[in-house]
């Protein structure tokens, strides 16, 4: 377990440092599925955003899941909703657990649309995933909803 938490905490260090001095290319935020996950995110081009987080929670409540998520996420220009402009993404990722000390990889896909509150740094975003879980072998789909602030 400990040697999980360190290369936790590395990887979430790692997307921090990609940032170097310009801070404005950093974000914080929250997701919500079927955990509440803290995360971190490095813009990294104009289309392209690296995320690292922690989720936080429990498998059916009884017990808790040390688990780390990353992804990829590359954004398409904005389209119009209903007079609301939206920024589409595809993005791929991996989340790695640590269930009952057995280690659990299961590598994603997702989708999504993003909104930018305008004229403020924050941004509200849902999307849906798919994946498998490798050891046990499994098949999974998401939805998430989240909010991030950009420093």
């Amino acid at each position: 377990m400990r040697t999980f938490l360190v290369a936790s905490v590395l990887a979430i260090a790692v997307v921090a440092m990609m940032a170097g001095t310009t801070s404005a290319q950093l974000g914080a935020g929250i997701k919500l599925s079927q955990t509440l996950e803290a995360f971190v995110a490095y813009h990294a081009a104009d289309n392209l955003m690296l995320e690292a987080g922690l989720p936080l929670g429990g498998l059916g409540g009884f017990f808790l899941v040390l688990a780390i998520d990353a992804n990829a996420k590359l954004f398409f220009d904005p389209i119009e909703v209903a007079q609301v402009p939206l920024r589409p993404y595809l993005g791929a990722g991996i989340t790695i657990a640590s269930v009952f000390n057995v280690l659990v990889l299961s590598p994603h896909a997702l989708a999504g649309v993003e909104y930018h509150l305008q004229d403020t740094s924050f941004s509200f975003f849902g999307e849906l995933g798919a994946g498998v879980t490798l050891n046990p072998i499994g098949i999974f789909l998401g939805a998430t909803l989240g909010a991030r602030y950009d420093f």
